[in-house]
């Protein structure tokens, strides 16, 4: 029988439980994947040294940096909307690089 979750946390904790530390997730390009339930995978990761996370993407794991103040007027927009919440990637963190690995 499924088991139904409302919290990524529990979620995270779920597929630890289930498969074990050694995470690899594929991302693929398109609608609907379950970001907030990435999100909890890679906070536990950082805060857990035995946990290895490899993420395989099609999408940016970072926010986009507009240079000139045309850029920025004109994407900043549509960035905030996309990526408001998002939290800092695995790339910038080099901590977690040797844990975490973004391909």
């Amino acid at each position: 029988m499924p088991r139904l979750f409302t919290d990524p946390e529990a979620i995270a904790e779920h597929i630890i439980r289930d498969v074990g530390t050694n995470l690899v997730v594929g991302l693929p390009l398109g609608l609907g994947k379950a970001n907030h339930i990435v999100n909890a995978l890679y906070a536990r990761a950082a805060a857990d040294r035995a946990i290895s996370l490899t993420l395989f993407s099609a999408l940016t794991l970072e926010k986009p940096k507009p240079n000139s103040l045309l850029e920025r007027r004109f994407i900043m927009p549509v960035i905030e909307r996309l990526f408001g919440g998002y939290p800092i990637s695995a790339m910038r963190m080099r901590c977690m690089l040797a844990r975490c690995r973004p391909t």
